[in-house]
């Protein structure tokens, strides 16, 4: 028999039959800009700051802290060209800064400036945007609750608020930024574009930014810019919108409050009536025989210990307890119903006490109402694959139809249960979402279950019970499911004895796998030569023929 050199053989290791991820680009937005900065120390208007206030600012954002390798920007006419660097905000920026409007405008000129973007994915994107006219915003941002500014409670939520963009549209845009002592940004308002971004007609923001622990007078640096747009361009860079600006900038400093309050018990209570749907293929979900109709009664607490005795009260009299779920972080109670009718008879609208009794705040009861209310439609997954396994080792992109008739006060939430009923993942988007990606190794392996929800909030309620919110919410939930597996893997084995070459396969503990040879890749022909499972997931396998040719090409996949 002919001895077969080690090295020509070549081991290939594929999983078949998973569905294609949505790829999103690597960029989320990208704009030029020239603008004016100014300071606010007090409810006065704000002051051009002292020293180069006039400014050149290049900025793009990345759709991950990894996704673009480099960028550049040249201004008009051929001038030289500039690097963009990652800053600690994770955007890549470039900014230069003038003394004089002058000075800035001669080293900046109007006319057509061009970025290059360098994406892992995208390859090179060469984009142009046109900045003429200097037509800046009449007033640089003022804010308006100044005060409340300078007493923030760490971790809690905070709502700034500015004097209205005097002549703003929806096709200008607001910018947020707050950082701390380090530089580092503890929250920014997405960039133009971006589901949740500020467009001119906003006059508010809401965050919980600033880091729980802050001791008091605790200083953070906060900036609004209001941005008149000059030039968009959505076709350039496909999937990434493209803003030439004229901006004014207000900078002022945010302040932790010097006698912070006492330890809470509870972040939120709510109660809700849920619509389920299962979805099983690309058609509309069906209704979910296993949940159709639910009510939910539910306080998040500070931890489990913060709170206990927790009861609901329903208009028709009957009380009945919440317990503690742990995979969410909640107290519950949450029957379930197989028609809208056995749940309104049951749970009609009126009035709702929640009762409980926390470690400082001592017994509390809150009341909502829930009034008769409608349903958003069913959340159908627009990209569903029926396909499975998917490699658990991948990212994983789902993309859904929007959420017809929502407004800002609603959302999307996204949560993904595994085999034993646990929630392991949750994540709250902008209402206006419609896609998201799941990380690589985000999936366990087994069957998956992904709840997609689109809550349409009645009412908020910030003050019943105070640093807590209290919500009413009508919400429609579709669960699907999504086995996933880990990507077989080869590895070659020195030869045996004999010359036959040897593989291990390490895979899925159970899972069948199927280990395929093919002595030319040209034909396309791969021939089964054992299928085999194990416990561990591990085998190890020898090709009898392998001696018989002079070089051969080998993969792995799961079984049909």
């Amino acid at each position: 028999m002919k001895s077969v050199p080690y090295a020509r053989l070549v081991v290939a290791t594929w999983l078949v039959a998973a569905p294609a991820a949505v790829t999103a680009a690597d960029a989320l937005f990208y704009f030029v800009g020239k603008g004016e900065e100014f300071t606010q120390t007090d409810l006065n208007p704000p002051a051009p700051k002292s020293k180069n206030a006039d400014r050149f600012h290049a900025l793009v954002g990345p759709a991950t802290a990894s996704s673009l390798t480099n960028a550049m920007i040249q201004p008009p006419p051929g001038g030289m060209s500039n690097t963009l660097t990652q800053g600690p905000s994770g955007d890549w920026e470039y900014q230069a800064s003038y003394s004089s409007l002058a000075g800035l405008d001669a080293a900046f000129p109007d006319g057509n400036y061009q970025g290059v973007i360098d994406g892992v994915h995208d390859g090179r994107q060469t984009v142009t945007l046109a900045l003429n006219g200097n037509v800046y915003p009449s007033a640089a941002p003022h804010v308006s609750n100044f005060a409340a500014t300078q007493a923030l409670q760490p971790a809690y939520p905070f709502t700034l608020e500015w004097d209205s963009f005097d002549g703003g549209t929806t096709n200008d845009f607001i910018l947020v930024t707050i950082r701390n002592g380090s530089n580092e940004t503890v929250y920014q308002s997405p960039g133009p574009g971006q589901p949740g971004s500020l467009d001119g007609t906003a006059t508010s923001t809401a965050f919980s930014g600033i880091p729980p622990g802050s001791l008091p007078g605790t200083i953070y640096l906060a900036a609004v810019a209001f941005g008149k747009t000059s030039a968009r361009d959505t076709a350039s860079y496909p999937g990434v919108q493209g803003l030439a600006v004229y901006y004014l900038e207000t900078g002022l400093t945010l302040t932790t409050a010097a006698n912070l309050p006492q330890a809470r018990d509870v972040d939120s209570y709510a109660v809700s009536k849920m619509q389920g749907f299962v979805q099983t293929d690309t058609g509309p979900p069906a209704p979910d025989p296993a949940a159709l109709f639910r009510f939910f009664a539910i306080v998040t607490p500070v931890s489990s210990s913060s709170v206990n005795n927790l009861r609901v009260k329903a208009p028709s009299g009957a009380t009945d307890a919440l317990t503690y779920d742990s995979s969410v972080g909640q107290f519950r109670y949450q029957p379930v119903f197989s028609s809208q009718g056995a749940l309104d008879a049951a749970f009609g609208p009126g009035l709702y006490t929640l009762t409980l009794t926390g470690v400082h705040d001592g017994t509390r009861s809150v009341t909502l109402t829930l009034p008769v209310g409608s349903y958003p439609a069913a959340p159908r997954v627009s990209n569903f694959d029926p396909r499975q396994p998917v490699n658990s080792a991948s990212s994983l992109g789902l993309a859904w139809d929007p959420f017809a008739g929502s407004t800002p006060a609603d959302d999307v939430l996204l949560n993904l249960r595994d085999s034993g009923g646990n929630v392991y993942f949750a994540k709250k988007l902008h209402h206006e979402a419609t896609n998201f990606t799941f990380s690589a190794n985000t999936l366990r392996a087994g069957t998956n279950q992904v709840l997609l929800s689109f809550r349409t909030f009645i009412t908020s309620d910030a003050n019943a019970y105070p640093l807590a919110v209290g919500s009413v919410v009508y919400l429609s939930q579709t669960v699907l499911n999504v086995v996933a597996g880990l990507a077989p893997r080869l590895v070659a084995l020195p030869p045996a004895a004999t010359g036959r070459f040897q593989l291990q396969l390490f895979g899925q503990a159970n899972q069948r796998y199927v280990i395929e040879a093919s002595d030319d890749l040209k034909a396309g022909l791969w021939l089964p030569l054992t299928t085999n499972s194990s416990p561990s997931g591990q085998f190890t396998f020898a090709d009898d023929q392998s001696t018989s040719f002079p070089a051969r090409y080998y993969r792995a996949r799961v079984s049909d």
